[in-house]
């Protein structure tokens, strides 16, 4: 399990990695990695059955697919802890 204070930047990197593995585009000449075992294609499809519905159920994408940055940004926003220095910067370039 990733730590509190680094789950989002572990799980960025793990996630553009799993991206790049599924990304047939990005072989060049060795393709001994464009398959996936039966186990890593099974957890594949799980990640996007969690998250495509939790997307659409907080509105990060719509059902054409558009993706909405600002809800996006207003939903981590509202989850980021405030501490006094950064409130009194944003207060000040508010």
């Amino acid at each position: 399990m990733n730590m509190s204070c680094c789950r989002f930047r572990n799980t960025l990197n793990a996630v553009k990695d799993c991206l790049y593995a599924i990304d047939h585009k990005n072989y060049e000449i060795d393709d001994s990695d464009r398959f996936l075992s039966q186990e890593e294609a099974a957890a594949g499809k799980d990640l996007f059955k969690w998250i495509l519905p939790f997307c659409l159920e907080y509105g990060f994408i719509d059902e054409l697919g558009d993706i909405d940055e600002k809800a996006i940004e207003a939903f981590f926003d509202a989850k980021t802890e405030k501490t006094g220095a950064v409130d009194q910067a944003e207060q000040v370039y508010a």
